[in-house]
């Protein structure tokens, strides 16, 4: 925390070692797959984010699934996102620019 400080008092620019390590994995193509690549089956994933919007009896209606059914699919969806609330899995889609 030091050297951020003292670095950034100089009039330079800090990035701590684990951004710089980020920063140049994902700039030499070797970063690694986000979150919903990783834990999200491919039929979940494909489901636009826009979905987060609505709720269950919307989107149990779009897809002709019972709001329980939609119900459990955006449970199990946060718990593997690590998300507790549907804004963060809004925040999280809007980062990774799900929202189709």
């Amino acid at each position: 925390m030091l050297e951020a400080i003292r670095t950034i008092a100089s009039g330079r620019k800090y990035i701590s070692p684990s951004l710089a390590e980020a920063l140049a994995l994902e700039a030499s193509g070797n970063a690694p797959e986000p979150p919903h690549r990783q834990t999200l089956q491919p039929r979940v994933s494909n489901l636009r984010a826009a979905r987060v919007r609505q709720n269950s009896h919307q989107i149990a209606n779009e897809v002709h699934l019972s709001v329980k059914t939609i119900s459990t699919y955006r449970t199990r969806i946060l718990q593997k996102m690590d998300c507790t609330r549907n804004a963060d899995l809004t925040a999280y889609a809007l980062k990774h620019n799900l929202m189709g």
